[in-house]
């Protein structure tokens, strides 16, 4: 069955600041902000570059909630726009206006949107649907409209396992290059050494 997001998910818009409220540390009354530097390959860095905002600002539904996809809807670059990752625990801080979250309802595995809006057919869309000038936009009436297939919920969730397996599996094999190449610079100083 194919669905749109908006039939499955609610979509919110990020928490709008003026930079002169906003500061570069932590401090009393204020939460950290996600922007779209802080959506890395599929991974929300949740440490670094952040903007810290007055919490007064931000309402209850910008404040992140593990399981929520996060997209960057507008940025000067067209090949970010569209861009996204998953909250996978719990951290306590909201997102920037240039970013929108996805947030799956209870009937829908929220690993299954996340892996979705990752995917070719995802950023196909998105290319399609992103427009502007000098500052590149996905309108979230056009990111409510994107089509998914909706399988079953045993089957997204047997659908996330494979993927997970197989993204498990990815990582091993990298780390297994990334030892022989550490294994190769040794055996070439060695070699350099006894030369």
């Amino acid at each position: 069955m194919w669905t749109k997001l908006e039939d499955i998910a609610e979509i919110i818009r990020g928490v709008s600041y003026k930079k002169n409220v906003s500061q570069s540390f932590a401090s009393p009354g204020y939460i950290p902000v996600l922007r779209a530097t802080n959506i890395q390959e599929r991974k929300l860095i949740l440490h670094d570059s952040l903007v810290f905002v007055p919490a007064s600002i931000a309402k209850e539904e910008q404040y992140l909630r593990p399981g929520d996809s996060v997209i960057c809807i507008s940025s000067g670059s067209k090949h970010l726009v569209g861009k996204s990752a998953m909250l996978r625990s719990k951290w306590k801080g909201a997102f920037g206006a240039f970013l929108a979250v996805v947030r799956p309802a209870s009937h829908v595995d929220a690993q299954f949107v996340g892996y979705f809006l990752n995917s070719p057919q995802y950023q196909d869309a998105v290319r399609r649907l992103s427009s502007g000038i000098n500052i590149n936009n996905l309108r979230i009436r056009d990111l409510a409209k994107i089509r998914l297939p909706l399988p079953p919920l045993p089957e997204q969730r047997r659908i996330v396992a494979k993927i997970e397996a197989l993204f498990s599996r990815l990582d091993a094999a990298e780390e297994g290059l990334r030892r022989v190449q550490r294994n190769l610079k040794r055996y070439r100083a060695a070699v350099l050494k006894a030369a």
